[in-house]
């Protein structure tokens, strides 16, 4: 069978490991296939090795900084160009794209939550972002009609796609993510260091994301400072770049000119893959503020490395952690104030929470290996 898989726009955070992963494991999983697999330049798919008479087709990597034309033009003239010489059996859009004419089956995964929650949930998107949510989804509210079959990582994310477009939810599958490749397996002995920003005598919270309007680090620091609380035993560690975007750039100035976030914020940039662990051991909590998700990782590297989670009160949160999470009302930020408050002073409930985490991870048990032979199954009966 011959499948097109269309990962050029999974080049960045989440969805370059998942599109990594997955295609990773296609010569193991189902190498009885031929593929062609759409990717985005210099992100590292240049490494991979697909199964025999499979390629990869390159496109340019227009990201999220470049001109949006430059991104249609991709998506609306070379794709469909380089597939149509191709003649795939089914088409797989695997970053919550596809295609309007199609001549064959076509199957898309969805894992952008901007496409279906609603606008509060990002409230301090830039009126470009905002254009920009909305044109994608106009867009697949039109793909859609021509898609015979889509994939969402949960139960609670396919409910908000069959809700929102009025598709079938007996045509969409669940298809999760897998723990990243990266982590190490169990057993394995890493040399500890101190990671840089780490104060030994502070309650650390680790507070790992880009700068996104949804993924909210901002609240939290404005939750302490508006509290009147003191935060002299606490320090939160963020991993922001101000070369990100415009939130990132407004959020270093913040750390840069306020006195007061001085001692209580250590902003420590991206850490690399190798150095999460380091991280993860060395804190005392993991707080998410996010108000839109599909399926974050953070939240399964935070259980797997035996770190409690602090996290917003919201649908996706609680199927994801259940019993390995503190929620607080992500709209009364005192809320977060008062659990973290609660947390720092309850070592007790920290380790339960540990403990819950480890028995929430086996839920999510499954190896790129394992979802790479449902998607590839599920595409293959489309074509029966």
């Amino acid at each position: 069978m011959r499948i097109a898989l269309l990962a050029h726009s999974l080049r960045t955070q989440g969805g370059l490991l998942r599109g990594k992963g997955f295609i990773s494991s296609l010569i193991r999983s189902a190498p009885q296939n031929e593929y062609l697999v759409t990717a985005p330049i210099g992100c590292g798919y240049e490494k991979i090795k697909l199964p025999e008479n499979s390629n990869f087709y390159f496109c340019e990597n227009a990201d999220s900084n470049r001109a949006l034309l430059a991104r249609i033009g991709i998506e609306f003239r070379e794709v469909p160009v380089i597939l149509r010489s191709f003649k795939a059996d089914v088409i797989f859009g695997m970053g919550n794209h596809g295609l309007r004419k199609v001549d064959c089956p076509q199957a898309i995964w969805i894992s952008n939550a901007y496409l279906v929650y609603p606008g509060k949930h990002f409230a301090h998107a830039t009126l470009r972002e905002r254009l920009q949510i909305k044109l994608q989804r106009f867009n697949l509210g039109c793909v859609l009609k021509h898609t015979d079959l889509l994939f969402c990582q949960t139960p609670v994310m396919r409910r908000h796609v069959s809700d929102y477009y009025g598709y079938q939810i007996d045509k969409i599958r669940i298809l999760p993510n897998a723990l990243p490749i990266f982590l190490p397996k169990a057993g394995e002995e890493i040399a500890k260091t101190r990671p840089h920003g780490i104060s030994e005598d502070k309650f650390n919270c680790l507070i790992l994301t880009k700068y996104y309007p949804h993924k909210n680090p901002g609240m939290v620091l404005d939750a302490c400072l508006r509290s009147g609380e003191n935060f002299d035993d606490t320090r939160f560690i963020t991993t922001i770049s101000e070369h990100d975007n415009v939130h990132s750039k407004k959020f270093i100035r913040r750390l840069n000119t306020n006195p007061q976030l001085k001692d209580l914020v250590h902003n420590v940039g991206p850490i690399a893959c190798e150095d999460l662990k380091s991280y993860y051991d060395s804190v005392q909590l993991v707080i998410m503020p996010t108000l839109i998700e599909s399926f974050s990782v953070t939240y399964l590297e935070a259980m797997y490395f035996g770190v409690p989670i602090l996290t917003s009160d919201m649908d996706f949160s609680r199927y994801l952690c259940g019993d390995a999470a503190v929620y607080y009302d992500p709209w009364r930020p005192v809320s977060l104030v008062e659990k973290l408050s609660m947390l720092k002073s309850n070592p007790r409930m920290r380790r339960e929470l540990t403990a819950a985490g480890y028995e929430q991870l086996k839920k999510f048990s499954l190896t790129w290996d394992d979802i790479v032979r449902m998607a590839v199954g599920e595409l293959e009966n489309l074509t029966a």
